[in-house]
């Protein structure tokens, strides 16, 4: 029975250690793929429904954005991918749910990000730079283009807190 296991582990051993020829590699002409083309971006045109949102009298879920139009083939379709805030350079998301050609977001989404992009809690208006980002695809699936929207501008003012929850949560710095 030794001598069995001994002959088996002797044949997986050459199986192991034996390789197949490699006549089929010319290394002084490596093997490429084509390079892909490249994607192209093009220019979407929203508009915002409302100028200024107010928090305090806001319906819980609104249209805020109208898609206007974007220099795609014919049959293309834009599929919005992302509704951002710029403050300072830095982008922050918005959640959205899309209907048609509107843009939906529920308030406190809205306020959530605001203080997120913001990095602030207090309830002064701000004025919100916001850009909508888009896949351009055909069929429904292929992308061939990325879109970008002109800068809206939307004035907002958050949610205010609580006067007792002013005097806990916050202190003063200097």
């Amino acid at each position: 029975m030794k001598k069995i296991f001994n002959l088996t582990l002797m044949l997986i051993a050459m199986i192991a250690f034996s390789a197949c020829t490699e006549d089929f590699k010319d290394w002084a002409n490596p093997q490429s793929n084509a390079q892909g083309d490249p994607i192209n971006k093009v220019a979407g045109v929203v508009k915002a429904l409302q100028s200024e949102i107010n928090y305090a009298t806001a319906s819980d879920k609104f249209d805020f954005i109208e898609f206007v139009a974007a220099d795609v083939p014919e049959g293309a379709t834009v599929k919005f991918t992302d509704v951002v805030i710029n403050v300072e350079e830095t982008e922050t998301n918005i959640p959205f749910e899309t209907l048609d050609n509107t843009l939906i977001v529920t308030k406190e989404d809205l306020n959530t990000a605001v203080r997120d992009a913001y990095h602030s809690m207090s309830d002064n208006m701000k004025e919100l730079k916001i850009k909508v980002y888009g896949d351009v695809l055909t069929g429904g699936t292929a992308l061939i283009a990325e879109m970008e929207s002109n800068e809206l501008t939307v004035k907002y003012t958050p949610k205010a807190l609580p006067a007792e929850a002013q005097e806990t949560e916050f202190y003063y710095v200097g």
